[in-house]
């Protein structure tokens, strides 16, 4: 899918072979409603192409984006957008919601933290409880971290991809 150009934009395009991953998401001005919107959606899909049944409070009030059923119960879950640091290694996404009144944490309010990677287009669900207060997933081990500590807790993106 290719998003539509804005003026302004900051064009960072990224392919792997012939497929083109990223293009044109982030605008110069940060669009944080659109960009967090896109990623909302993106979680959902995935969701629903699974087969989960998706549920989305009405308003903007709640510290959660989505609710999904699982084995009757239902699941709250906040999304975040993931971003490529480290080499493309490793995507980082915040794992609390900041406003004026500063950071609040989501523990207690959400099971799950729904992250969409544009680079790579895909969505992950990571349980809360496993995450700090910078939520990070690893795609590929360092050598650092491999070579001194190869049974580090590190949470493998694979492992919650949706």
């Amino acid at each position: 899918m290719r998003l539509p150009r804005k003026k302004n934009a900051v064009s960072s395009n990224l392919t792997i072979g012939s497929k083109l991953l990223y293009t044109d998401y982030m605008d110069a001005k940060r669009d944080t409603k659109r960009i967090g919107n896109i990623s909302e959606i993106a979680v959902m899909a995935a969701l629903v192409k699974k087969h989960r049944a998706v549920l989305v409070p009405w308003g903007e009030n709640d510290r959660y984006d989505l609710v999904v059923e699982d084995q009757g119960t239902f699941k709250r879950i906040q999304c975040k957008t993931g971003r490529l640091k480290q080499g493309n290694s490793v995507i980082i996404f915040n794992t609390e919601s900041q406003s004026k009144a500063g950071r609040q944490s989501y523990r207690g309010q959400v099971e799950y933290i729904g992250v969409y990677c544009p680079t790579l287009d895909t969505s992950y669900l990571v349980p809360i409880e496993l995450l700090g207060t910078r939520g990070s997933m690893r795609l590929l081990p360092t050598k650092k971290n491999w070579k001194n500590n190869p049974k580090q807790r590190m949470l493998w993106a694979k492992d919650f991809e949706v």
